[in-house]
């Protein structure tokens, strides 16, 4: 297509948009107009006749009269309706044939009259053959509730509109031809300042003094060849430099940067991928052709569908090495942007640290199972009598007992982080595993007033190791409950996904987790409100030993708040459709 062509084509299209949408605009404003005035003059003409009835005594006698007075001196048609829809006066039908008139109990503006003083319609009369709007309104008939409706036919306004558009559409190709011509014209002006334009580009490149002018308004001003060429050359070079810093800070990143795009196509990578991950690796081929590596190509799948997404997975070269991966989609240019952050020295400290509290807690498990059994003793052996001491004893039992949970909890935890608890992952019924939670908290429940519900999308078979799904949902109803006030209701919930995949949620209404802790909830010994956790019971490991099972099993957990107040912890996993016979049993994480 030719530039003269395009301009035409872009003037023209303006032109012709904004002279159709302003017919349309036109037509459309005068439309609710007319309406207006319609719906206006039939609310006054109801109120007249509201106030001349009343005054005339309406009833079953002088309704036909007052009607065709009021309908010859208004030129609209009245009709007077009791209250079981009887019609007993009509001004544009004859007394003898009232009769004939089927009943208007079920007209849409008497029901609507009945409920709300006035009742607005607009349909096809049958009597009269033409569209018609009534508005009825109630007032008294024959010692009882009536109505008078007032109709106006709107073909009056159909030929009123008949007419706009007529004139609109006139207008509109009026504006048409309109804007051939100015398109036409405009696109030879702005055609011909370009071909000047472009001749004085050739003309001073040809000049001798290599000058080229370029005429303005305020005058000319000399631009040489030279001059552009010089300033081109700063801002390559200065682009250049730019590029090189930024190249250095990506190769001298201790993170693996990756740019790929939609069809998993290697755009750019820096050093770090190069000399850690994939030697092999080069621009322009696809990543995945050479590199086996099913947890990021998993990983990038689900990125490419959420724009955002970071997690933790292992290798790719050892089993021992652990990479936060994180993944940002350019939706502009449809690229993804992968970065890779080695955090393996991290959960090295951290198995450290894990080892150090298992065997802290193994160590201390005897002394304290001492303390407690020596306390016990003194109490029930009636050893003492001083009442201070048997409060101190009291103390110390209590104590012990406190610590006992505590290690005999990290036991646990440290048990779950060394890959010592054993998984028999089967399908069970995912509502008697449930069941059997709420039955086993219900007594604390009852204490408070709370209610446990269960609403089950559908109960389904689950893949999960049926002791360790137990301690889950057990320690996220404790926690519910924890935090839920008296009176209140806890909801245990599961939402079907796809690829065979459930969330149960326990829902519960109470105060909530600021945002600034909702990260951390997960952690060991972490408690929002630590004052509170003092009188309500619990070591705070719950949550994290939770976290470990789910991670065991190969599932995720979470919590999110619930909105308008309270928290939703929930739990994903797999299930078994009830079409399926296969196992859809999760890797071990």
């Amino acid at each position: 297509m030719s530039v003269r062509a395009k301009i035409f084509l872009i003037t023209f299209s303006l032109l012709a948009l904004a002279t159709g949408g302003g017919g349309l605009f036109i037509q459309y404003q005068l439309t609710g107009y007319l309406n207006d005035d319609v719906n206006s003059n039939l609310e006054n003409h109801a109120k007249i006749a509201q106030k001349l009835f009343i005054d005339a005594g309406l009833n079953v006698t002088n309704a036909d009269v007052l009607a065709d007075d009021l309908g010859e001196a208004s030129g609209l048609r009245v009709t007077v309706i009791s209250e079981d829809g009887t019609v007993y006066g009509d001004s544009d039908v004859l007394k003898l044939d009232l009769d004939a008139v089927e009943n208007h109990s079920n007209r849409p503006e008497i029901m609507l009259a009945k409920n709300n003083e006035s009742g607005l319609s607009q349909r096809f009369s049958n009597t009269l053959n033409t569209d018609m709007r009534y508005l009825a309104v109630r007032i008294p008939f024959n010692g009882e509730n009536g109505f008078v409706r007032i109709a106006s036919p709107l073909s009056e306004i159909n030929r009123a509109l008949a007419q706009v558009r007529y004139i609109v559409l006139l207008a509109v190709l009026v504006g048409f031809i309109f804007a051939i011509f100015v398109s036409y014209f405009s696109s030879n002006i702005i055609l011909g300042y370009l071909k000047e334009f472009i001749s004085d580009a050739e003309d001073s490149i040809n000049d001798d003094s290599g000058n080229l002018r370029i005429n303005s308004g305020h005058g000319s001003e000399p631009y040489t060849v030279e001059s552009a060429q010089q300033d081109l050359k700063k801002d390559l070079q200065i682009l250049a430099k730019q590029r090189k810093q930024f190249s250095s800070v990506l190769e001298k990143m201790g993170q693996g940067v990756l740019l790929l795009n939609k069809s998993n196509e290697v755009l750019f990578y820096n050093r770090t991928i190069k000399d850690d991950f994939w030697p092999e690796l080069e621009v322009g081929t696809k990543f995945f052709n050479n590199i086996s590596y099913p947890a990021l190509k998993k990983f990038l799948k689900k990125a490419w569908e959420k724009n955002e997404l970071a997690i933790e997975i292992n290798g790719p070269k050892s089993i021992n090495s652990s990479y936060l991966i994180s993944a940002r989609r350019d939706k502009t240019k449809d690229e993804m942007l992968v970065v890779f952050n080695d955090i393996s020295k991290l959960r090295q400290l951290e198995k450290m640290k894990e080892d150090f509290i298992g065997n802290v807690s193994h160590e201390l498990r005897t002394p304290i199972s001492v303390i407690r059994a020596n306390a016990e003793t003194l109490i029930h052996g009636k050893f003492i009598d001083d009442p201070n001491a048997i409060g101190f004893t009291e103390a110390i039992l209590t104590q012990s007992e406190n610590m006992t949970e505590t290690v005999s909890e990290l036991l646990k935890l440290s048990s779950i982080e060394a890959g010592e608890y054993d998984l028999n992952m089967e399908n069970h019924k995912l509502g008697k595993l449930i069941n059997q939670t709420v039955k086993a908290h219900q007594d604390q429940a009852r204490l408070r007033n709370i209610s446990l519900n269960v609403q089950l999308e559908e109960d389904i078979d689950i893949v999960v190791d049926a002791s360790a799904f137990s301690i889950i949902l057990s320690n996220f109803v404790t926690n519910a409950l924890k935090h839920s006030p008296s009176n209140s209701e806890i909801l245990i919930k599961n939402d079907l996904e796809d690829d065979f995949l459930t969330t149960l949620s326990v829902i519960d209404h109470g105060k909530g987790i600021p945002k600034k802790y909702r990260d951390r909830v997960f952690e060991r010994f972490f408690r929002v409100d630590k004052g509170r956790a003092k009188h309500s019971g619990g070591t705070g490991l719950g949550l994290a030993i939770s976290k470990h099972l789910a991670r065991l099993m190969g599932y995720e957990v979470g919590m999110k708040p619930n909105k308008p107040n309270g928290s939703r912890f929930w739990i994903s996993v797999n299930y078994v459709s009830s079409e399926e016979e296969k196992s859809l049993t999760p890797k071990l994480a």
